[in-house]
């Protein structure tokens, strides 16, 4: 049972395939037949046994989309007025300490330390400006 549904799936599958609008578009019929190992094969060449089946392919009429109708990824007016509002004040404040703590660490930069605290407040200057810019700039 699994074989034959298997094996109706791929057919579906390969007659879409070859009659959509590509180099196969002219392939006219399909030869259906099994290999030495046993597995299903679909080809366009007619094989050199007489153990297989022929196919017809019919030609597929094609699809027209309607333009108007398609509204994928369009951003509405709700999501643009969203898109557009200033930073509420919290974002400021945010701004604010993220500018206090940029400071303290240059300030602490400018003293003698040890080479691992030096390292630390290094990183820790580099991520504070990657978050000012982020969330402010």
């Amino acid at each position: 049972m699994k074989t034959i549904i298997k094996f109706n799936f791929l057919l579906v599958a390969l007659i879409v395939s070859l009659t959509s609008e590509s180099v196969f578009a002219k392939i006219e019929r399909i030869y259906i037949y099994t290999d030495s190992e046993g597995l299903t094969v679909f080809s366009d060449r007619q094989p050199q046994k007489d153990d297989y089946v022929e196919q017809m392919i019919q030609p597929l009429k094609t699809v027209t989309w309607i333009r108007s109708d398609i509204t994928i990824n369009q951003i509405t007016q709700k999501q643009r007025k969203k898109a557009t509002k200033p930073a509420p004040k919290s974002a400021k404040s945010i701004c604010t300490k993220i500018k206090q703590d940029l400071q303290k660490t240059e300030n602490a930069l400018s003293k003698r330390q040890k080479p691992e605290e030096f390292d630390l407040l290094k990183t820790k200057l580099a991520d504070l400006r990657w978050r000012y810019r982020k969330k402010c700039a």
